[in-house]
């Protein structure tokens, strides 16, 4: 079965985000984007400052993103996805697992809806056999 047009659009985000790369992540979203967070962290509004808030985030966390799954039909999609940072220098470094929602427009992501815990000890479903299923890291 083909993979999902939008799908695709969500490995490039993640891929970009991972890279660093803000050509790349302007290429998948869309100029008026805004990412949603949890309490504790307002929406991040627009391509730029959304590129710059990802790369500033890498940069100070040796942040790396795994995408799990992706589940897409229409303009929505959902992933399921692994963050992988060190909270500080020297300290080892934590995985954090969590879900985001899109709305995708015109091969473009115009909204993210995130939840997960933010939390500096590791995050994870108890019991989950993430391993086993493949999932990364």
């Amino acid at each position: 079965m083909p993979k999902h047009a939008n799908a695709a659009v969500i490995e490039r985000y993640f891929e970009a985000c991972n890279a660093g790369d803000d050509a790349a992540l302007h290429a998948v979203l869309d100029a008026g984007v805004v990412h949603y967070f949890l309490p504790g962290h307002p929406p991040v509004t627009g391509a730029d400052a959304l590129s710059r808030h990802w790369r500033k985030f890498r940069d100070i966390f040796a942040a790396r993103w795994f995408l799990n799954r992706v589940i897409a039909s229409g303009e929505d999609a959902v992933s399921e996805w692994a963050f992988e940072y060190r909270p500080a220098e020297g300290e080892a470094r934590v995985v954090n697992r969590g879900t985001e929602w899109y709305v995708i427009r015109d091969g473009r992501i115009a909204e993210i809806r995130a939840y997960y815990i933010e939390s500096d000890e590791p995050c994870a479903l108890s019991g989950f056999p993430y391993a086993a299923r493949g999932y990364l890291p």
